[in-house]
């Protein structure tokens, strides 16, 4: 039987991992990237073969030397929590970099925060915007809410609350709890946004639910002194 990506693919999909790991072994022998990487996840999550964290490190940073972005991005999370190999911070960036290049979404968040924090690399305000605004614009919703928080802050920009409430309100319809406090916030101060305590409230029941703490300790309050009912 000729084995294919698409032979080993359906292989995995249908959970016969014995199978799969064979097709893709015969195919990363041969040097394709995909199957490499599929080959390290496979080690790494010990499907049809004992876990060996090692070994699917090795595998992943051969796949990511071709190129392959969901390699790079793996490479990324292993250094930076010491799977496989030893935490390496500068590495851990540099892979995420190559994968963000390649519009891998969340290694584009990943990049942004790291220039944001000065984490794995030098500092830089200007870099970290970029990043968020390109991860946001791919549709990451903590990017997203990231955004909002530079316009609301001013934080290398111009304050711009119209902004800021925009992103949060993107960053809230995508599901980041942060973004929904954060945009009930600017609806109970009235900035960016008219004044209303209707909304802000909701968003704040929403955050609290979801189990961000600040907003579930001022339901809580409101609650105590019986002007909501949660």
């Amino acid at each position: 039987m000729s084995i294919s990506l698409a032979t080993a693919r359906q292989a995995y999909t249908s959970g016969e991992f014995a199978t799969a790991f064979s097709h893709y072994e015969t195919l990363a022998k041969a040097g394709d990237p995909e199957a490499l990487t599929t080959l390290g996840y496979m080690y790494q999550q010990g499907q049809g073969v004992p876990t060996d964290a090692v070994k699917a490190h090795a595998l992943y940073l051969q796949a990511a030397q071709t190129g392959y972005a969901v390699a790079q991005y793996n490479l990324g999370v292993n250094y930076a929590h010491g799977t496989g190999t030893a935490v390496n911070d500068a590495e851990s960036f540099h892979w995420y970099l190559e994968a963000a290049k390649q519009n891998v979404i969340e290694a584009a968040f990943q990049v942004a925060m790291m220039f944001d924090s000065g984490h794995g690399t030098t500092a830089d305000k200007e870099q970290a915007r970029f990043w968020y605004d390109r991860a946001a614009r791919m549709g990451h919703p903590e990017a997203m809410n990231s955004l909002g928080v530079i316009h609301q802050s001013g934080d290398g920009v111009e304050t711009d609350w119209h902004e800021a409430v925009m992103w949060y309100e993107l960053a809230a319809q995508k599901g980041s709890v942060k973004a929904m406090y954060n945009l009930g916030f600017m609806y109970d101060k009235g900035m960016g946004v008219a004044p209303d305590q209707d909304i802000a409230l909701s968003w704040c029941r929403e955050a609290a639910s979801r189990g961000h703490e600040k907003a579930q300790a001022i339901i809580a309050r409101l609650q105590q002194e019986g002007r909501v009912v949660f």
